[in-house]
């Protein structure tokens, strides 16, 4: 398994844990750094984060109180990705 997908299967399976609620990007990322060594670069996250969402297995959720805070959540399709 390349960093790449070992990544993505990490952002899937901090997603699908947190479902139903959304997560935070920053918090998103210190779960990942958690559960994936060595730890994951800002680039790296931004890289799988873009592919994840392109690919419409996560899905940003707007946030009513805070506009600039950026929340992330899996998609059915993202379910059926983390299975496979």
């Amino acid at each position: 398994m390349t960093r790449f997908q070992t990544i993505s299967r990490a952002v899937l399976d901090t997603l699908e844990n947190a479902s139903p609620y959304a997560l935070p990007e920053e918090q998103l990322l210190l779960e990942i750094n958690g559960a994936v060594r060595p730890p994951v670069e800002q680039a790296a996250f931004d890289e799988v984060i873009l592919s994840l969402n392109s690919q419409k297995a996560i899905v940003k959720v707007p946030d009513g109180l805070d506009k600039n805070l950026v929340k992330w959540t899996i998609t059915e399709i993202g379910k059926v990705l983390r299975v496979q």
